[in-house]
């Protein structure tokens, strides 16, 4: 007889505490964002297929031209100065 209290005695406190390890959390976990690494875009006009020492000299030219370039392009939104370089540098390689 206590051999089988005993025995249902564990099993109802087996089974409460497997009900309460399967409850919800009272508050929902907001997943967090994964962030992925992602490699920087180079300049407008720069082929990157072109050995590294070249895109360098490349970069290079360009800076020297930043100062023509942010006169011609002031108060314009960056993505249509990116459009507008992207047309001409496309053009240039049309006419080549």
């Amino acid at each position: 007889m206590a051999i089988r209290r005993t025995v249902a005695v564990c099993a109802l406190v087996a089974g409460l505490a497997l009900t309460g390890c399967q409850t919800p959390r009272d508050v929902a976990v907001e997943p967090k964002p994964h962030h992925l690494p992602t490699t920087p875009h180079a300049p407008v006009g720069i082929d990157v297929h072109r050995p590294a020492d070249r895109v360098a000299e490349d970069i290079e030219r360009n800076q020297d031209r930043m100062d023509e370039l942010s006169k011609r392009f002031a108060g314009v939104p960056a993505d249509r100065v990116e459009a507008r370089l992207a047309r001409e540098a496309a053009e240039a390689m049309v006419q080549k």
